[in-house]
């Protein structure tokens, strides 16, 4: 393999969607690929340390590869690799509820530390593949709704592949809510006949001791019999049952469609996000506002508000991880979208505090009391005395004189 120092390309030891110990099993029913890990910049001795755990990967030596990783120099691919060689060892069983709970929370951090340290997962090449092993690691640590919503986040990165759905439909069936595991069997066998694929995916789901759970449920089954008699797969109408109607196909497919017949890509992505945002996973919310607005600049779903709203929260999210120059420009661009937003312009202003650049924070802090409301003001005077990310320029005489500027200006009755 050539080693280059930007823009190489590793292969990494496959992940299939099963547990690793049901991966010899599925071999004859679902090709098996290699993944690749691309790494913007590597070179030397941290590449031959990957190639090095990658080869002990694919020979099983999972303890050789987790020595070598441990001791790598922490990056995206590194920690990918490291949090996948823990999953790999730690589920040789094959399902999360015999799987090493020391491993699963092992692949957990890893994973998550993958995530702070590049958000957007550009080291791996199917970003879906880390999602569903950290939702395979939260189900063997009881976490089933952090599972949960990685297993939504895998939907959307790969939003056409319909096995990722199935494992959702597992979970919320051992978790009691037959309702939304038919839901989120519904959108999998959708999705399977639009790509004409129901009688592979339905023949993998019935030969797969881990998904097989599935036909447990009289609901499961009959929807299963529906696709095979050439139906779309529907949810049950009986009023014996009203929770399998529509709350939980809405909960299912939230972050793919708002309606499963006709679902709109753009608004999903973003309600994800917006999700993400709000239970404070700053991670996996850049990864989806980035997806919701890559989508956006072809489809022009968005208007201005609502994309002025996603880079601001973006430039947030980003912040909150750290990553200053990476929010400065996702809030400049909130700014140009939108100029008159304050919250935009404060959450600028802390960026640029963090990054060192002083004027241009203090410039941004006056344009975010400026285009605030009267009656927010205040609010915002508050946060800026105490706001931690503002400690830089919290003793500058402008500071204070821009305080001073606006702490007596009264709302409007």
């Amino acid at each position: 393999m050539n080693i280059v120092k930007t823009g190489l390309v590793l292969m990494a030891a496959a992940l299939l969607l099963v547990p690793p110990a049901d991966a010899a099993r599925a071999k004859k029913r679902i090709p098996k690929t290699r993944s690749k890990v691309k790494i913007q910049s590597a070179s030397g001795p941290t590449a031959a340390v990957l190639q090095e755990a990658m080869t002990d990967m694919d020979a099983q030596d999972f303890d050789a590869a987790i020595s070598k990783l441990s001791a790598a120099r922490s990056d995206c691919a590194s920690s990918f690799l490291l949090g996948y060689a823990y999953y790999q060892r730690g589920f040789r069983k094959g399902n999360p509820e015999a799987a090493d709970k020391a491993d699963a929370q092992a692949a957990a951090d890893a994973f998550s530390k993958t995530l702070n340290l590049d958000p957007k997962l550009s080291c791996v090449s199917e970003p879906y593949r880390l999602y569903h092993s950290l939702a395979m690691a939260y189900e063997a640590l009881g976490n089933d709704e952090q599972a949960v919503q990685s297993y939504k986040d895998a939907f959307l990165a790969a939003p056409d592949n319909p096995m990722l759905p199935l494992y959702a439909a597992r979970l919320r069936l051992r978790m009691g809510d037959s309702a939304k595991s038919a839901a989120n069997l519904v959108l999998a066998l959708k999705k399977a006949r639009q790509l004409k694929k129901a009688t592979l995916t339905i023949n993998a789901l019935k030969a797969d001791p881990l998904l097989s759970v599935l036909l447990d449920s009289a609901e499961n089954r009959r929807i299963i019999q529906d696709v095979e008699n050439g139906q779309d797969p529907e949810l049950s109408q009986s009023p014996e049952d009203p929770a399998s109607e529509g709350s939980g196909l809405r909960d299912a497919i939230r972050d793919q469609a708002r309606s499963a017949a006709a679902p709109d890509p753009v608004l999903s992505a973003l309600a994800s996000a917006d999700d993400r945002f709000k239970a404070q996973r700053y991670g996996p919310a850049i990864f989806a506002y980035e997806s919701a607005l890559d989508l956006d600049s072809s489809a022009h779903t968005l208007k201005l508000v609502p994309l002025a709203i996603a880079y601001e929260r973006l430039g947030t999210s980003y912040s909150r991880l750290g990553q200053s120059e990476q929010a400065i420009t996702a809030l400049r661009q909130s700014l140009r979208t939108m100029p008159s937003n304050p919250a935009a312009s404060y959450q600028l202003a802390l960026a640029y505090s963090v990054a060192g650049k002083f004027s241009e924070s203090l410039h941004a802090l006056n344009e975010a009391f400026r285009a605030a409301p009267a009656r927010e003001r205040s609010r915002y005077l508050l946060m800026a005395k105490a706001e931690p990310d503002l400690a830089s320029v919290r003793d500058l005489a402008s500071f204070r004189d821009i305080l001073n500027l606006y702490k007596d200006v009264k709302p409007k009755k």
